[in-house]
């Protein structure tokens, strides 16, 4: 028990860390994109009235890796984050440095606007360390696919699923607040979910240091937010929404468990949550972007264009403010991450038969929610 208390501590202090960092460099970004020219400009699809700065990522990023680089250190030296497991700098760098080439490709969109071709292979090259992980440390496929695919199309589908993912929250990020809100409620809803998960059954207290990564960047998010919400002095740009999204889609592939070649096997528990607990967490996002991509498929557009036809940008077009559309999405965030936290604790203990299918209810009830926000 003490164990456990002196390892959440260690996260806690460094979470708080974080959100300090972040509501210092949150404004010196908002600064920087000023002065250099950085702002989103005023377009028909822009859902501001001024121009604002959009070099935000660089010190929410900023922040979540003095967070990590000081997590990986207590992960590493002291005896107290012990339950903290899976810490191999090998995979762990590889992870890191898919993120920091995804930031990259943000990065140079932000200030120079790639061409979408140019933006595309930058974003395939982020995930070549995925493919280095898979093939040297785990099998990233077995979350997705269950071993029901062979494991060159398992990697794909993973890696597909990466890139859809990163895009998705890349498209979503368009509303003062609405990207770190969301990844707020995701860090917190995933880490709970592993943590009652292992309660349920019994089992020690163990995560991998991915997943004890969470609550440091929903905290670095935390610490945006008070200059991105409405109305915003900064937003994140494709340097903060790309390196999010990779961080957020790779946790569906982590989260299983059989992260971290560093630890004997079978010597340490599971996190507890499987994937399809995540996706439930993630759902407001990936249904918005599902949808508004089959609604503008059958219409016939193209689907590579420009556009406002996101379920939260109609909000706004029909009157809403940005602080309106923000509270209502909160309820489907909460909806959606209570949902996919009881679904990690009941798969905890479903192999009582009984259980089973209250694991299709909280599908239902998670795909229910969504339609009721359509």
């Amino acid at each position: 028990m003490i164990s456990v208390l002196s390892s959440l501590a260690v996260v806690s202090a460094i979470a708080a860390l974080s959100f300090g960092a972040a509501l210092l460099l949150g404004p010196w970004s908002a600064a920087l994109g000023e002065r250099f020219g950085v702002v989103g400009r005023i377009t028909d699809r822009s859902s501001h009235t001024r121009p604002v700065s959009r070099l935000g990522g660089v010190g929410l990023v900023m922040a979540f890796l003095m967070g990590a680089a000081l997590l990986a250190v207590a992960v590493r030296f002291l005896p107290g984050s012990s339950i903290i497991w899976g810490w191999d700098p090998g995979a762990m760098g590889w992870l890191f440095a898919g993120a920091m080439v995804m930031f990259c490709v943000g990065l140079a969109d932000d200030l120079k606007d790639l061409p979408p071709v140019v933006k595309l292979l930058g974003q395939l090259l982020a995930l070549v360390p995925l493919v280095v992980i898979h093939t040297r440390y785990m099998a990233l496929d077995e979350a997705l696919t269950s071993a029901a695919l062979p494991g060159p199309a398992g990697l794909a589908l993973v890696l597909v699923w990466v890139l859809f993912f990163t895009n998705a929250f890349n498209f979503m990020d368009g509303m003062d607040g609405f990207g770190a809100a969301f990844t707020i409620h995701v860090c917190l809803w995933l880490f709970a979910a592993a943590l009652l998960g292992q309660a349920v059954r019994g089992d020690p207290v163990q995560f991998p240091m991915a997943l004890a990564a969470l609550p440091v960047l929903g905290a670095a998010c935390a610490g945006f937010y008070r200059v991105n919400r409405s109305p915003a002095r900064v937003f994140m740009g494709d340097s903060g929404s790309l390196t999010l999204g990779y961080w957020l889609g790779v946790q569906v592939l982590l989260v299983g468990g059989g992260y971290g070649s560093g630890a004997e096997e079978g010597s340490l528990a599971r996190p507890g949550i499987p994937a399809a607990s995540v996706l439930i967490v993630l759902l407001p996002f990936v249904f918005d972007v599902a949808l508004t991509l089959a609604r503008r498929a059958r219409r016939g557009e193209n689907l590579l264009a420009a556009h406002r036809s996101h379920l939260y940008q109609r909000l706004l077009i029909c009157g809403l403010t940005h602080r309106e559309t923000l509270a209502l999405n909160l309820r489907y965030f909460l909806i959606c991450g209570a949902l996919g936290l009881v679904y990690g604790v009941v798969s905890a203990t479903a192999a009582d038969w009984f259980l089973r299918p209250a694991l299709w209810f909280l599908w239902v009830a998670a795909g229910g929610a969504m339609v009721h926000y359509w």
